[in-house]
């Protein structure tokens, strides 16, 4: 989007708050959260999958004193990776095969550990409790939780080098 494809007054709102002209192209963008880790973004909490809309009130809000806004990283990898030592925003809405929890990291075993929970609160051997340890299979796979998931074998060799 340049900025002749911008309604005249919200370009003229953005140059009334001093956001600068490279980040209007992210006004009323949408994108999705990358990363697992918890970001307060303009008083609101965000985490992997979640979807947010970048106004230009944020923008406006986002400028500090010296004319520059946390958005700048929002222009491409690159800027995110310099800032944040990962690319944490991706845009457009999330997809829908997107993978909320990433297996093997500490939100999978928190999620996995509380589905363990729920699924175990039933009485061993009841169709209740070994349908509902096969659901939470089927969401985090086989193994256990200082896996990630995964099941590993080794096979010894009796000693032998």
């Amino acid at each position: 989007m340049t900025n002749s494809t911008l309604k005249p007054q919200l370009v003229d709102f953005l140059k009334s708050k001093h956001v600068p002209e490279e980040l209007y192209e992210l006004a009323n963008t949408k994108w999705h959260v990358l990363t697992q880790k918890r970001i307060l973004l303009k008083g609101k909490s965000y985490t992997r999958g979640d979807e947010l809309t970048i106004t230009p009130e944020m923008l406006a809000s986002s400028v500090d004193r010296f004319g520059e806004s946390l958005f700048t990283n929002f222009l491409n990898d690159a800027a995110q990776l310099a800032a944040w030592g990962e690319v944490r925003f991706a845009t457009g809405p999330r997809p829908d095969d997107f993978i909320r929890l990433v297996p093997g990291s500490q939100a999978w075993k928190l999620a996995k550990q509380a589905a363990l929970n729920k699924a175990g609160k039933y009485p061993y051997g009841t169709e209740l409790r070994d349908e509902a340890m096969r659901r939470v299979e089927e969401q985090y796979g086989p193994g256990d939780l200082s896996t990630g998931g995964s099941t590993w074998t080794h096979a010894h060799n009796g000693g032998e080098s």
